[in-house]
């Protein structure tokens, strides 16, 4: 699987050698400057290529989670102060992979967690953890399934602040 993070890094290497051709090419225009209707082109050309970097990065994001079939849920108890865990499960061929996002009040997501499972499995749609709250924090087990077993990662500690 790709992580989102190297997609994101090649967009961003895609966009600095766009930058580059534009520059080189306005260099190598005539020597007393560009006429004001190439500037033009120019400014438009920097919106254009924004507009299609954006449109690229969101297109990536949502090929991943279609391609390899990922799957939220919510959590449930709810924890201290209406904290929610939300979790995300994907997987290929022989392995699988899950992420735990802390939702506190601001309503966004935070990271805290993630995990490997052998075979392909998805315990969380499986029904194969367990969440528990005391005062401040929580703790998410996840067990995997007997023909999915968590290789890597299945204690999780939830802190909402």
């Amino acid at each position: 699987m790709v992580p989102g993070w190297v997609v994101a890094a090649v967009l961003v290497v895609v966009a600095v050698a766009l930058l580059l051709v534009l520059r080189a090419a306005r260099r190598a225009a005539a020597p007393g400057g560009l006429p004001a209707h190439r500037r033009r082109i120019f400014g438009f050309g920097w919106l254009v290529a924004s507009v299609v970097l954006a449109v690229l990065s969101v297109a990536g994001a949502a090929a991943g989670d279609l391609l390899f079939g990922a799957s939220y849920q919510i959590l449930q108890p709810v924890g201290p102060g209406g904290c929610r865990v939300v979790t995300r499960e994907e997987s290929f061929l022989f392995s699988g992979t899950g992420d735990a996002y802390v939702v506190a009040g601001s309503g966004i997501a935070r990271r805290v967690g993630t995990w490997d499972v052998d075979d392909g499995g998805r315990p969380i749609a499986a029904g194969a953890y367990e969440l528990t709250w005391g005062a401040d924090d929580g703790v998410l087990v996840v067990s995997g399934t007997p023909g999915s077993p968590v290789i890597r990662g299945g204690l999780q500690t939830i802190d909402c602040g």
